[in-house]
């Protein structure tokens, strides 16, 4: 009520939470099952999360995102998919919450994926996908893929350990 007198009718304009801010947890769980089963309920937390867009996860969530996914699209299937995905823009994003959260050796990793698909024609620029270019060859990220499986591990610990030290964002408790 009153904060339609003060934008209608006053014309303040307050500020709103935008969906950046606003807290939407993924997962509903009892206390107890999370003290008791604490793996499952950050592997659920997960699952989740990257079953989401980047557009509908809050400002405290990405991190977390942009680290689950690279990791599960980098193990399964490679950079080069991970760039057909996501592209450059979010692998940057990527960077930078490694750098954030400590993370040297993969952080070194994706800068030279990333470094070596800028360094392909075209690969920044409007693609018609109805006009496929042939992408990188597999064995253009092949070394810097058998790379990150070996800090995978580093990575996979982070996510945990940024979801456990934000649980709030990601998880709604009950008694």
């Amino acid at each position: 009520m009153w904060t339609w007198v003060l934008d209608r009718v006053l014309g303040f304009l307050l500020p709103r939470p935008g969906s950046e801010t606003e807290a939407r947890p993924l997962l509903k769980v009892r206390r107890a099952s999370l003290a008791s089963h604490a793996d499952g309920v950050i592997s659920a937390v997960v699952t989740r999360l990257v079953e989401r867009p980047y557009s509908d996860v809050n400002q405290q969530q990405r991190p977390a995102w942009l680290l689950a996914t690279y990791h599960l699209t980098v193990q399964n299937s490679g950079h080069a998919e991970y760039f057909r995905t996501y592209g450059v823009a979010r692998a940057a994003e990527t960077r930078t919450a490694l750098v954030e959260l400590g993370a040297e050796g993969p952080r070194a990793i994706l800068s030279a994926a990333i470094g070596r698909h800028l360094s392909v024609p075209g690969e920044t620029g409007f693609v018609d996908m109805e006009v496929r270019r042939p992408a990188l060859a597999p064995a253009g990220f092949s070394d810097l893929d058998v790379s990150y499986r070996r800090l995978a591990a580093q990575v996979d610990q982070l996510v945990s350990g940024y979801i456990r030290g934000h649980i709030g964002a990601f998880v709604s408790m009950e008694a």
